[in-house]
């Protein structure tokens, strides 16, 4: 005979179901529901048959519509958060937010970058062909849905009009004056705190999927109730995590683990390209495999490059904007701010305890011009904006420029003491000592500019 449910059971029931089903209700908290449809769980087929799990959002008015394209790892209600993308819907663009391979409920295996370029170039086409499309699209995003838009961008996909990749480092393969395979690699060394903090709770190759027959419908039930994504870190790992240690929690933890190559796996964590890409050295043939943007590339996309000083890609991005010197219609902003930090910086703003000044841009009265211009063709001051504006800290401005490197920018050498490297000490605790070179290397400054 059953057990009848507690008076707790039944509470814990009526809580968590509309918690899971909120997705539902996206709409309504993005302030769209009463001029916007969202349709999801759209199986979008690629060339070799994986579908890829995708959401439209498109305003109730109007037909032909520009459109705004956002392809993530992550979940898709967390990448249309922003004012900016109501406001989009609000001035007539419809919105597609699509999951890599393997990602979220998307078919297949996920790899890093996999897909960007023909998992992408087919998104395009399918948008294009979609009787509310007029056949231009934007793409945007910051660091994951940044770096899918860069190799895509080698595409020169017809319909693919203009692009915002912000803090997008990591889509930077080996280009001139670059060599670190998507931000892998810092002189050579791979870098493997910010590496395995991404890959324990994001890079999973293999997740769980939904029957591939099941009606869209049943598909959209079953997203409502379930998640694709990976336990919160204290129920995978209790206190003690992996991402914890990486995040400083305890001193080194994990990341003394040796061989480096294998703290992951002794974490417990499932198959990622982290366990591939620790064995790869930065000129390995491997890294042709992955759908980075690199040397021999000619993209003809319109581009608004975005990011922050404080960035982990800030050089790379530097240097792709040098390498793209002659693509057309291509700008930057670079900002005093960290990864994915540049739109919230304010007209305070502070650079850890010391005041820096006005750090704010209007960046979604651009963003909107942006797009308006090449999905609309609606006329504005866009083009005339400088092709490099960059806040100098010290300075404590915005300054503008018209190219990059800066004309009569002085090459400045920082070093610690006299230029003697300084030991610091890792991997004791498992009875292993390694000194390493601290001395920062030789890199450009817009010093005295």
């Amino acid at each position: 005979m059953a057990r009848a449910p507690s008076l707790a059971g039944v509470l814990v029931l009526a809580v968590s179901i509309p918690a899971v089903a909120q997705r539902a209700d996206l709409l309504r908290r993005l302030g769209l529901a009463d001029v916007a449809t969202m349709e999801r769980m759209i199986m979008v087929p690629m060339r070799d048959g994986i579908r890829l799990s995708t959401a439209v959002i498109r305003p109730k008015a109007g037909d032909r519509l520009p459109t705004v394209l956002v392809r993530t790892p992550y979940p898709k209600e967390g990448e249309v958060g922003a004012p900016l993308f109501s406001r989009l819907v609000r001035e007539g663009y419809a919105l597609v937010i699509q999951n890599e391979r393997g990602t979220e409920w998307s078919e297949g295996t996920h790899r890093f970058l996999a897909g960007a370029r023909t998992d992408g170039y087919d998104a395009l086409t399918w948008i294009a062909a979609q009787p509310w499309s007029n056949g231009r699209v934007g793409t945007i995003g910051c660091s994951s849905s940044a770096e899918d838009q860069l190799a895509l961008a080698a595409m020169n996909h017809p319909a693919h009009r203009a692009m915002i990749p912000m803090s997008a480092g990591a889509g930077i393969g080996a280009i001139p004056g670059v060599s670190s395979q998507g931000l892998w690699y810092k002189g050579g060394v791979p870098q493997l705190g910010p590496w395995a903090g991404w890959y324990v709770g994001s890079g999973h190759a293999n997740r769980p999927k939904l029957p591939a027959a099941i009606s869209q419908d049943e598909r959209i039930r079953l997203a409502d109730f379930y998640s694709a994504n990976p336990k919160p870190e204290a129920e995978r790992y209790g206190v003690a995590s992996v991402s914890g240690a990486i995040r400083g929690d305890t001193t080194l933890g994990m990341l003394g683990y040796l061989p480096s190559g294998q703290v992951l796996r002794a974490s417990g964590a499932p198959e990622t390209d982290f366990d591939t890409f620790m064995t790869m050295s930065p000129a390995d043939v491997r890294w042709l495999a992955i759908d980075f943007i690199r040397d021999g590339d000619k993209p003809r996309v319109p581009a608004l490059h975005v990011n922050g000083w404080h960035d982990i890609g800030a050089f790379e991005t530097l240097k792709l904007f040098d390498y793209l010197k002659d693509a057309p219609y291509q700008y930057l902003i670079m900002a005093p701010t960290s990864h994915c930090a540049m739109t919230s910086a304010t007209a305070n703003y502070k650079t850890g305890e010391r005041p820096i000044g006005n750090a704010a841009l209007p960046y979604d009265e651009l963003f909107v011009k942006w797009f308006d211009r090449w999905l609309k063709d609606k006329p504005s001051d866009v083009l005339s904006r400088p092709k490099v504006q960059a806040f100098l800290e010290g300075a404590n401005g915005w300054k503008s420029y018209d190219a990059l490197p800066v004309p009569g920018a002085r090459h400045c050498r920082h070093g610690q003491g006299q230029g003697d490297a300084v030991p610091f000490v890792v991997g004791a605790r498992h009875g292993r000592r390694h000194q390493v070179d601290r001395r920062l290397s030789r890199r450009p400054s817009l010093q005295s500019v």
